[in-house]
Formats: C-alpha cells, structure tokens, sequence
C-alpha cells in the first residue's frame, strides 16, 4: 500500500493565541482523527516540529554552506509531519479532509508520495511506485 508524507502547514501565529485548554481540545481533535486511521493500520506516526530554530544546509558554487532558518516571507510554515498509508493521492487526500490542521486552524496539507528504499547487492536503490 503507498505511503505519504502529509506536511502539516499553519500560521504559527494562530498556535500563539491558544490557551491551554484550546490545545488540549485541539489534541482530542486531532485523535478522533487519527484513531480510525491508527485502527486500519494506516498512521505509521509523526511529529510537531519545534519552532526554535531550524538550519538550512545548501551548496553555492563549489562551497556547502550552512545557515539559519529557514525563514520564508510567507505566513504559513512546516509546524509538522505525519505518515500515513492509503490506496493513492486521492484517497490519501479523503482521508485529510476533517484533519484539525485544516478543519480547526486554517491551514493547509501537503501530501507527497513516498517511495521505499530496498537494499539489492549492498547497495540502496528505490522501487518505483507501485511496484512489489
């Protein structure tokens, strides 16, 4: 069964403006989401990202260089990640439609398919989607 990467996207500004009670009823939000998911198999797991720093490493010209951030002018940023197993991007995008993320917050998902590394002779290579 594919997997996919859901990039969890939100103004962090919004996350500043929750009480305490307001992010523990976001979190039995976010399980009466998951748990159908967890109870088909198919949350395999992720993690908020924190936001007090973050690095970029990235190459210019012959030099790697490596910086703060990053920090993009836009509103929304990456706050998170989950994985998740489903039959194909548009199951994968039925399955999101009531994620807090979106439904509560006003964010966005991201979804990306995955493709599993398999080890032949030593060496990494990646299956093609789709393939057993």
């Amino acid at each position: 069964m594919p997997a996919f990467l859901v990039l969890l996207r939100a103004d962090p500004a919004g996350y500043d403006t929750l009480t305490p009670p307001d992010f523990a009823a976001l979190a039995v939000k976010f399980d009466a989401w998951a748990a159908p998911l967890l109870a088909e198999g198919r949350f395999l797991g992720g993690l908020k990202l924190r936001s007090d720093g973050a690095r970029t490493v990235s190459r210019e010209g012959e030099v790697i260089t490596v910086k703060d951030g990053p920090f993009g002018e836009t509103k929304e940023v990456i706050g998170g990640y989950h994985l998740i197993l489903a039959d194909d991007f548009d199951h994968a995008a039925r399955l999101c439609l009531a994620h807090p993320n979106v439904a509560l917050l006003g964010g966005s998902l991201e979804l990306r398919g995955l493709v599993a590394p398999q080890i032949f002779a030593g060496r990494v290579e990646s299956a093609r989607p789709g393939s057993s």
